[in-house]
């Protein structure tokens, strides 16, 4: 998986999604039957995306192991619907900011008003932040190893930095490589926010609130470190007063008998 260019944290899902199987199937992958694995993941109770990871996994695994003979090749494609981009409200951010600690406090704002992932407010380290004519910028390396440069505001940035700098370089110091890991760090978020909101939603009011400002889609997808700009779209809400005019600009004045 190094070789095929697949980063690290994405090596580590799909090692722990193999050894689940591993252990509920035969401890030699290669006398696994399509019907065993098929029964085995009919009785996960995994969400789509969940399941959509698993079966990636599992037929990148067996693929390597059978070849053409993997058991794998019979689990079915997943139609995973465009989901409705979830923003958390603003009340409840400020509900939640007002009672986290001040460690939850920066991983909600770095959610909320930079757009970062859990991955990468995780690995946020005092190397990261950059100073120019225009103000403070926040280098990140996203999905992929895709790099980009966020802005950040400066007093935000300098606290961040201080209590970077404090923690030997690590904004979040943890067991994983020296920072928290993403799953802490995405459960820490979600654990503020009241259900149904979570620590991705963030990014979410990020996007929704940056189009909104800017009407412009592109510069959001380059905020966000998407590749395409159909799944920005798919983090962005309207407005309920701009549906409301576009819908009332179909309106048809006619006399009723």
């Amino acid at each position: 998986m190094t070789v095929s260019g697949l980063r690290e944290r994405t090596i580590g899902t799909r090692l722990r999604h193999v050894r689940q199987a591993a252990r509920a199937l035969k401890p030699d992958p290669r006398e696994v039957t399509s019907v065993e694995l098929l029964g085995w993941v009919s009785e996960r109770s995994w969400q789509l995306e969940t399941r959509h990871a698993y079966y990636s996994s599992l037929r990148s695994f067996f693929g390597f192991i059978k070849g053409v003979n993997s058991p794998a090749l019979a689990l079915p494609h997943i139609h995973r619907p465009n989901a409705l981009p979830r923003p958390v409200p603003d009340t409840q951010l400020v509900e939640a900011l007002n009672s986290a600690s001040p460690r939850t406090r920066q991983i909600l704002l770095l959610g909320a008003c930079v757009g970062l992932r859990a991955s990468e407010i995780a690995r946020v380290h005092i190397d990261d932040f950059f100073h120019d004519l225009h103000g403070y910028s926040l280098h990140v390396v996203g999905k992929g190893g895709v790099s980009r440069f966020v802005p950040i505001d400066r007093g935000f940035a300098e606290e961040l930095m201080e209590c970077a700098r404090a923690n030997n370089g690590w904004l979040f110091p943890g067991k994983d490589h020296g920072h928290l890991s993403p799953r802490y760090v995405s459960k820490l978020g979600s654990c503020a926010l009241a259900s149904p909101w979570t620590l991705h939603t963030l990014r979410h009011r990020f996007a929704t609130t940056a189009y909104r400002n800017s009407h412009d889609l592109i510069a959001v997808q380059r905020l966000l470190g998407h590749s395409s700009v159909a799944t920005t779209q798919r983090y962005t809400a309207p407005a309920d007063d701009a549906l409301r005019l576009v819908a009332e600009s179909t309106h048809l004045n006619v006399s009723h008998p």
